[in-house]
């Protein structure tokens, strides 16, 4: 699950989606950020109320995904 969001970060920043600035190694870290409070959510509150742990996977991935786009196109540039 980690890895997608990751993946997808990368392939943002490598054809020029966004702004290209010292803002991407904060977005990185936030990214890493989500992904574990997201793996902690799934795992520790979400599987244990919900039957279906496949579709709150899915779920997770596409709104880490979502916000991977969102914080890519929506960070302001900052000077270097």
């Amino acid at each position: 699950m980690a890895i997608y969001p990751i993946l997808l970060w990368f392939f943002l920043v490598y054809f020029r989606i966004g702004d290209q600035s010292l803002a991407n190694a904060i977005e990185l870290l936030f990214i890493g950020f989500l992904i574990v409070v997201t793996s902690y959510t799934r795992a520790f509150f979400l599987n244990r109320f919900f039957d279906s742990p496949s579709h709150i996977s899915i779920i997770s991935i596409t709104l880490l995904l979502i916000t991977v786009i969102v914080l890519r196109l929506a960070m302001p540039h900052i000077p270097e």
